[in-house]
């Protein structure tokens, strides 16, 4: 279940209009404030990494969570990653992607996902605790989904990425590495392992939260147009008469 934020409340700017534009000083007004808008984060970690996923020297290696989409949280503007455990190793700095998955039938299973989009970045900060969080085009989503990260060509045995929190493991999180000689393509998931990965010293949660508002309201600008057609017709018997 994502945790949801107070809303910022929205306020109407102050104006002064003749009373002869009132009901378009009105419909301006309404048009200009700024809509109040919670922010929802879906996560699966307690904030704390105990340890982390490491890969082989030249090897790829594709994190992920999987999430329920929550009322009033469908759109996904930014997902919040966790880059690896201990400054000490060789990760900082690294290029990396995130990406957000449509899971097509729910199941939980990202064998069949779909790639909605991605962006690229850093792993910075690395090693510090501290969650980065990565703006992706904002996106809507429904069912159930997968937030990830991907680790291409790692220099060493050195590089992990993949922070975890291993305190209560909910079953819900993924991995996939490339085999050798080959690259991982983001649109194909069927190699992916559920947690734990082979022994029980790897069942935890991903450090991969995802960031969601609302679906947007429809826009005032149709309120706003019909205001000003309502203050043309006003306007027109009184000009009328003055000729």
């Amino acid at each position: 279940m994502p945790g949801t934020s107070a809303p910022r409340l929205a306020r109407l700017p102050m104006f002064r209009f003749p009373a002869a534009t009132g009901l378009l000083g009105l419909l301006v007004a309404i048009s200009w404030a700024p809509a109040a808008e919670a922010t929802n984060l879906y996560q699966l970690d307690d904030g704390t990494a105990e340890t982390a996923f490491g890969q082989s020297a030249g090897q790829d290696m594709l994190w992920l969570n999987w999430f329920e989409t929550q009322p009033g949280a469908e759109v996904v503007t930014a997902i919040q990653v966790q880059w690896g455990v201990s400054a000490s190793h060789s990760g900082a700095g690294r290029p990396v992607s995130v990406l957000l998955y449509d899971d097509p039938n729910d199941d939980g299973n990202p064998a069949d996902a779909i790639l909605l989009t991605s962006a690229a970045t850093t792993a910075t900060p690395y090693g510090t605790g501290v969650f980065a969080e990565v703006p992706i085009t904002p996106t809507q989503v429904s069912g159930t989904f997968f937030v990830a990260a991907l680790h291409e060509d790692a220099p060493n045995g050195l590089t992990f990425m993949a922070a975890m929190d291993i305190t209560t493991p909910q079953g819900r999180s993924w991995i996939l590495f490339s085999t050798s000689g080959s690259s991982i393509d983001p649109n194909d998931l069927s190699g992916a392992i559920q947690l734990p990965a082979g022994s029980p010293a790897t069942d935890a949660n991903f450090g991969l939260r995802a960031v969601a508002v609302a679906v947007p309201e429809p826009g005032t600008a149709g309120l706003l147009l019909a205001g000003l057609a309502a203050l043309s017709r006003l306007r027109r018997p009184h000009q009328q008469r003055r000729s």
